[in-house]
């Protein structure tokens, strides 16, 4: 009885879907369930972080570690040219910078530059301390020879003893006649040769022979001077 209603229900159904069976019923597919995919590397991503990546230890780019610390560049000073007379000064600089590096590897420019500043000042103190002395050497020898000197004049037998007054007016008139604002004056007076007997002797003979009819003047320079001594060395 069974069978028979399931074979009436089968009829109708076909009669109903055109006679075409039903399709099977199936299984519904369980679905695969998704696998995380490994996202692909953004290129802009990955050239950034190359770029912020330092380089290993040892890498090209080392920076100043690289430089050996005792490798100095040798220091040199070009001498201008026509100033060669120099030349044994800067090599004598050159050799103390040198040194002065060595000593002092790390200084920076203004150290160095105040160490050179002060070479300077210790050569030029040097320079006008050795002018000094030899101003000073002079100035003993000439007062040495001016004393020598006037006792000299003072014993020749032309020219001195009772004639040193004639002598000396005679010499002061010859230097007058120079007629160059005292000048000849102020040399003979500071190199001392104003004592000098071969030089009055000569200025004498001079005027003697050339100026014996012009006297002379008694203010030479403005300050009354009588004669040749008393105008270089005063009242002796």
């Amino acid at each position: 009885m069974i069978f028979k209603t399931l074979g009436m229900i089968r009829i109708a159904h076909e009669a109903e879907t055109g006679g075409t069976p039903a399709p099977e019923a199936t299984a519904p597919e369980t679905p695969a369930e998704p696998t995380p995919e490994t996202p692909a590397p953004d290129a802009e991503q990955s050239t950034d972080e190359a770029e912020g990546t330092p380089a290993p230890d040892g890498g090209a780019d080392q920076g100043d570690e690289n430089i050996e610390p005792d490798v100095i560049e040798a220091f040199k000073i070009d001498v201008p040219k026509g100033n060669e007379i120099f030349n044994d000064d800067v090599k004598a600089f050159e050799t103390s910078f040198a040194d002065w590096s060595k000593e002092h590897p790390d200084a920076t420019a203004r150290e160095a530059l105040q160490w050179a500043a002060g070479q300077q000042m210790e050569r030029a103190k040097a320079a006008h301390d050795e002018q000094m002395k030899k101003a000073d050497e002079f100035a003993t020898e000439r007062n040495a020879n001016v004393d020598k000197w006037t006792e000299a004049l003072k014993a020749d037998p032309q020219f001195g003893g009772e004639k040193l007054g004639e002598t000396t007016a005679l010499a002061m008139k010859a230097v007058e006649h120079a007629g160059d604002d005292g000048k000849l004056l102020g040399l003979l007076e500071q190199s001392g040769y104003g004592s000098n007997p071969v030089v009055i002797k000569a200025l004498a003979l001079y005027a003697q022979k050339f100026l014996a009819e012009s006297p002379a003047k008694q203010n030479v320079g403005g300050k009354g001077r009588k004669n040749f001594s008393n105008a270089i060395y005063g009242d002796k």
